[in-house]
């Protein structure tokens, strides 16, 4: 996971107690608002990489805070803070923590100037980044007033964002039953012709539009490829009249009698 923004990780350590009491209001808080939170993106092609979230900390008052954030079980680092008992604001009761990834929250970070930590994928996972996800946490607990230290905050980012390489698809075997469609080059409607079809396929297509598009009824009788046909018992060999006129002796089939007389 790389970061396109990292303050140094030493802490000022002196900054968690000292209190500039001239500019605490009433309530004892500085002016102003420290705050923090978390964006997370759907693996966000950038050109500096693959942007999984950004870690933003905001800064409105006229002190220098430090914000911190931690990537899944990454360790910390102890400085003189860490074990001390935090005894006012939002944290009060717990101990400062290690520090992790400290960022520098300058005074007047605020209003479109807030600092922006964008997280990418690096070509190290640890073990939580490579199951698909992580889980990014960020926090205020270093500056000068206590009372305007932030709780936690966390979200989830997802870092499987590897393309998935196209799996060729099992084209099955056509249905004989069916009707074949051609295409012609010009990515036109089908294209049908009696070399290709069957004569019950011709005949259903011929039935849909009877316009006859494709020209399967050349003789425009309603009969799709009848050159197609096989010659029907009413058409039998040697029915044709002979050169003279006359009509030919019947040719025996078989199963009948020749008729004489």
């Amino acid at each position: 996971m790389r970061k396109s923004l990292i303050a140094p990780l030493g802490a000022l350590a002196a900054l968690a107690f000292v209190t500039p009491a001239s500019a605490q209001d009433q309530s004892g808080e500085l002016p102003g608002e420290v705050n923090t939170w978390i964006n997370v993106h759907e693996c966000a092609e950038t050109e500096a990489g693959t942007k999984v979230a950004t870690v933003v900390f905001e800064n409105s008052t006229e002190h220098t805070f430090f914000g911190d954030y931690r990537i899944g079980d990454e360790e910390g680092t102890p400085d003189d803070a860490t074990g001390q008992e935090i005894t006012e604001g939002p944290r009060a009761g717990q101990e400062f923590g290690p520090v992790y990834n400290q960022v520098e929250i300058p005074a007047g970070s605020a209003d479109g100037d807030e600092v922006r930590v964008h997280l990418e994928l690096g070509d190290e996972l640890t073990e939580d980044q490579g199951a698909g996800s992580v889980t990014i946490s960020s926090w205020v607990e270093r500056g000068p007033e206590q009372k305007n230290f932030t709780t936690n905050r966390e979200k989830e980012a997802t870092t499987d964002c590897a393309e998935e390489d196209p799996t060729p698809s099992s084209n099955p075997s056509p249905d004989p039953s069916q009707p074949t469609e051609p295409t012609d080059p010009g990515g036109q409607d089908p294209v049908y012709d009696c070399d290709s079809l069957t004569r019950e396929e011709a005949q259903d297509i011929l039935n849909e539009d009877t316009s006859d598009p494709h020209g399967l009824d050349g003789n425009g009788n309603g009969l799709a490829c009848e050159d197609d046909e096989d010659p029907s018992d009413d058409e039998l060999p040697g029915d044709e009249p002979d050169e003279n006129g006359k009509a030919p002796k019947p040719v025996p089939q078989p199963g009948h009698l020749p008729v004489t007389g």
